[in-house]
């Protein structure tokens, strides 16, 4: 597949519909039937529902299910602990998870499964399906191409999702979450907050977990951060 094309594709996609179009002509490129792509914010084990783009929702494996509950799942716990690309085959790898499980029974004889991090630590899982074996894996001549096209495909479609999750964010954080936020981005300790609030500091501490999690987010670096770019602070 031509990389100059797929980039000019894959910065047109505007939408959820042109992102599902290019990672199918990525997948029909090198050899595969059906793809399977989820994004989640920050800690993907923190059992958070992801946004998914699955071939063009004619896929018959449960995904959704899957990957809402995907710390509990043996393969998406291999590919995510991994930044190398993972490689599953009905023959060879017998290894049990719902999932896999779910590859037997559909037919599926190969899965070429990466993982992927982008700088606002959205995470995100990339699976290629195959129906049949093939002798010589499409994949297997551009390991290093298709391993590039997956981190792009993942730098647009977290992107994408982060933006949607930030506009759909409908938790609002109380005034004293934004006010020790606001503190703790000027790099100030809890126990310095504290102080200048006059609340304890496990009160402190409280606020700041409240918000994160009202965020979605698995520090109070990131919830900071994302504070600050919903303008909250």
């Amino acid at each position: 597949m031509n990389r100059n094309s797929f980039l000019a594709d894959i910065r047109a996609a505007a939408d959820h519909e042109a992102l599902a179009r290019v990672i199918a002509d990525v997948a029909a490129a090198f050899g595969f039937d059906e793809f399977a792509y989820a994004s989640w914010p920050s800690n993907w084990r923190n059992d958070r529902r992801p946004d998914t783009i699955i071939s063009c929702g004619h896929l018959p494996i449960p995904f959704n299910e899957c990957l809402t509950a995907s710390a509990c799942d043996g393969f998406i716990v291999q590919v995510m602990d991994t930044i190398r690309p993972v490689v599953w085959n009905d023959e060879t790898d017998r290894q049990v998870s719902r999932l896999t499980e779910e590859f037997v029974q559909q037919g599926v004889k190969e899965v070429w499964a990466k993982s992927e991090r982008d700088s606002h630590n959205n995470r995100g899982l990339l699976c290629f399906l195959r129906f049949r074996s093939l002798p010589d894996r499409p994949e297997a001549k551009d390991e290093n191409g298709l391993a590039w096209m997956s981190y792009i495909i993942h730098l647009h479609g977290g992107e994408f999702f982060s933006r949607k999750r930030l506009a759909n964010l409908s938790t609002v954080l109380s005034e004293r979450e934004c006010e020790v936020l606001r503190w703790t981005g000027d790099g100030k300790t809890s126990e310095e907050i504290s102080y200048i609030l006059a609340i304890s500091k496990n009160t402190v501490n409280f606020h700041v977990k409240n918000a994160a999690l009202k965020l979605g987010c698995v520090n109070k670096t990131a919830a900071v951060v994302t504070a600050m770019r919903l303008g909250l602070l």
